[in-house]
């Protein structure tokens, strides 16, 4: 019979194989994931309007004057690239300053903002899926986040509202009304708001002009 040394030996050998095993597992796995990157997420399409957020903001804002004498409705369209400089402009407040990693694309009827984070040396993509839907009240224009990945990793959903509220806090279009006192006025008057697939296109209305909601169906 072998004695309890022996036995706590071989015990303990066997524990170790197999806490190595799975050690070394779970970094393969860490290490795949960081390569993987999620659906969506690729380089933003279409140059920006401006470099800058206070530049884009002023441009929307010509071409909405420039409009509305006409039709009485304008058109306002964001590239993946706007919506980028955007999104970033919300992170320069922070104490970090801005996330340079941060980016705006749309995939599958959705926004996908997506940064990189760290975990040791290995940095991970990040990504929040957002749906957007517009009504009569404000705000006007609601970003949901549906999902987040992180590599390849899907998130539990119970998860996802908690951990997603940093991502939330980047929605870049309602920082294109929030940052302008011209196009602040414009959130009242507005028509729809829909995600192409190279970017977002709003339509707003002037004053005394009727509300068309259906412009985004028709004439994206």
């Amino acid at each position: 019979m072998a004695s309890r040394t022996a036995q706590r030996g071989s015990i303990r050998g066997c524990c170790c194989g197999t806490l190595l095993a799975a050690i070394i597992l779970l970094g393969g796995l860490l290490f795949w994931n960081a390569h993987t990157t999620p659906p969506g997420v690729t380089s933003p399409t279409g140059p920006p309007t401006a470099p800058t957020a206070a530049g884009i903001i002023a441009a929307v804002g010509s071409s909405v004057q420039s409009q509305l004498p006409s039709t009485g409705h304008a058109r306002i369209v964001l590239t993946e690239s706007d919506l980028t400089v955007l999104a970033q402009s919300v992170t320069a407040a922070t104490p970090s300053g801005v996330d340079t990693s941060l980016q705006v694309t749309t995939w599958d009827g959705k926004i996908v903002i997506a940064d990189v984070i760290h975990i040791g040396p290995l940095g991970i993509w990040r990504a929040g899926y957002f749906t957007l839907s517009s009504g009569n009240t404000l705000p006007l224009v609601t970003p949901t986040l549906t999902a987040i990945r992180i590599g390849n990793f899907s998130l539990p959903t119970g998860l996802v509202a908690f951990l997603g509220s940093a991502i939330a806090k980047s929605n870049p279009v309602a920082t294109l009304f929030q940052s302008s006192t011209a196009l602040a006025a414009f959130s009242q008057n507005f028509d729809c708001a829909a995600v192409t697939t190279n970017g977002v296109v709003l339509w707003v209305h002037g004053p005394r002009v009727a509300a068309l909601p259906g412009l985004c169906t028709a004439k994206q």
